[in-house]
């Protein structure tokens, strides 16, 4: 379930105001334990939100405060990845978002998007229910990273259909074998030509399961 601002706050104890100030970068620091609602809500480590930790005073009691990563805003979108065929693909423009997942800008690339995954396919690596972030491999870019055989990665047919799989690439045959990892299913194989887009996972951000 994704939770907006209200729900937000309402769970992890403080007012609506406070998390648009941190969405906007307004919060400079944070008491220990509205860091460790946050991260129990977002079902993270704590040290993974903290940028440095200082000792002081604020409006909340004596004791430690912690300064936040920065953070900016990544879109979510709710998909059910059949296991033997094709899900449609699901759309990538910010306002068909079906919710959002607070990173760190530093090592999560601006272009990156992040995908509830409802399936089987890709148990028990990550299962049914996963909300996990993609980052778009550049091919032919500098300095872009190529795809590794059997990097788990959201892949985006041609004709608009899209699934998350381990891909590999067959030069020999001009064409992409996407293996599931939950072997009770067979792979899909699509020529090199289909082929709109390919995104590696580069985290999981919340595992249910």
């Amino acid at each position: 379930m994704f939770l907006n601002q209200a729900m937000f706050a309402d769970k992890i104890g403080v007012s609506r105001d406070w998390v648009s100030q941190v969405e906007r970068e307004k919060v400079k620091s944070v008491h220990r334990r509205v860091v460790g609602e946050v991260a129990d809500a977002l079902q993270m480590k704590p040290e993974d939100l903290l940028a440095e930790r200082k000792i002081s005073t604020d409006p909340m009691g004596p004791g430690e405060s912690f300064k936040l990563v920065k953070t900016r805003k990544y879109p979510v979108f709710a998909v059910t990845i059949p296991a033997g065929e094709w899900a449609d693909s699901e759309p990538k423009a910010i306002d068909g978002a079906d919710g959002w997942v607070l990173l760190d800008p530093a090592t999560t690339p601006i272009d990156a998007f992040a995908l509830q995954i409802t399936g089987d396919c890709m148990e028990p690596e990550f299962a049914s229910g996963s909300t996990i972030v993609f980052a778009p491999i550049r091919d032919g870019e500098e300095g872009a990273k190529p795809l590794r055989q059997g990097e788990p990665c959201y892949f985006e047919h041609s004709d608009e259909k899209s699934t998350f799989k381990s891909v590999f690439y067959e030069p020999e045959h001009e064409r992409y074998r996407l293996q599931p990892v939950n072997k009770k299913y067979s792979p899909i194989y699509v020529p090199a030509q289909m082929k709109a887009r390919i995104s590696r996972a580069i985290k999981v951000v919340r595992n249910i399961g």
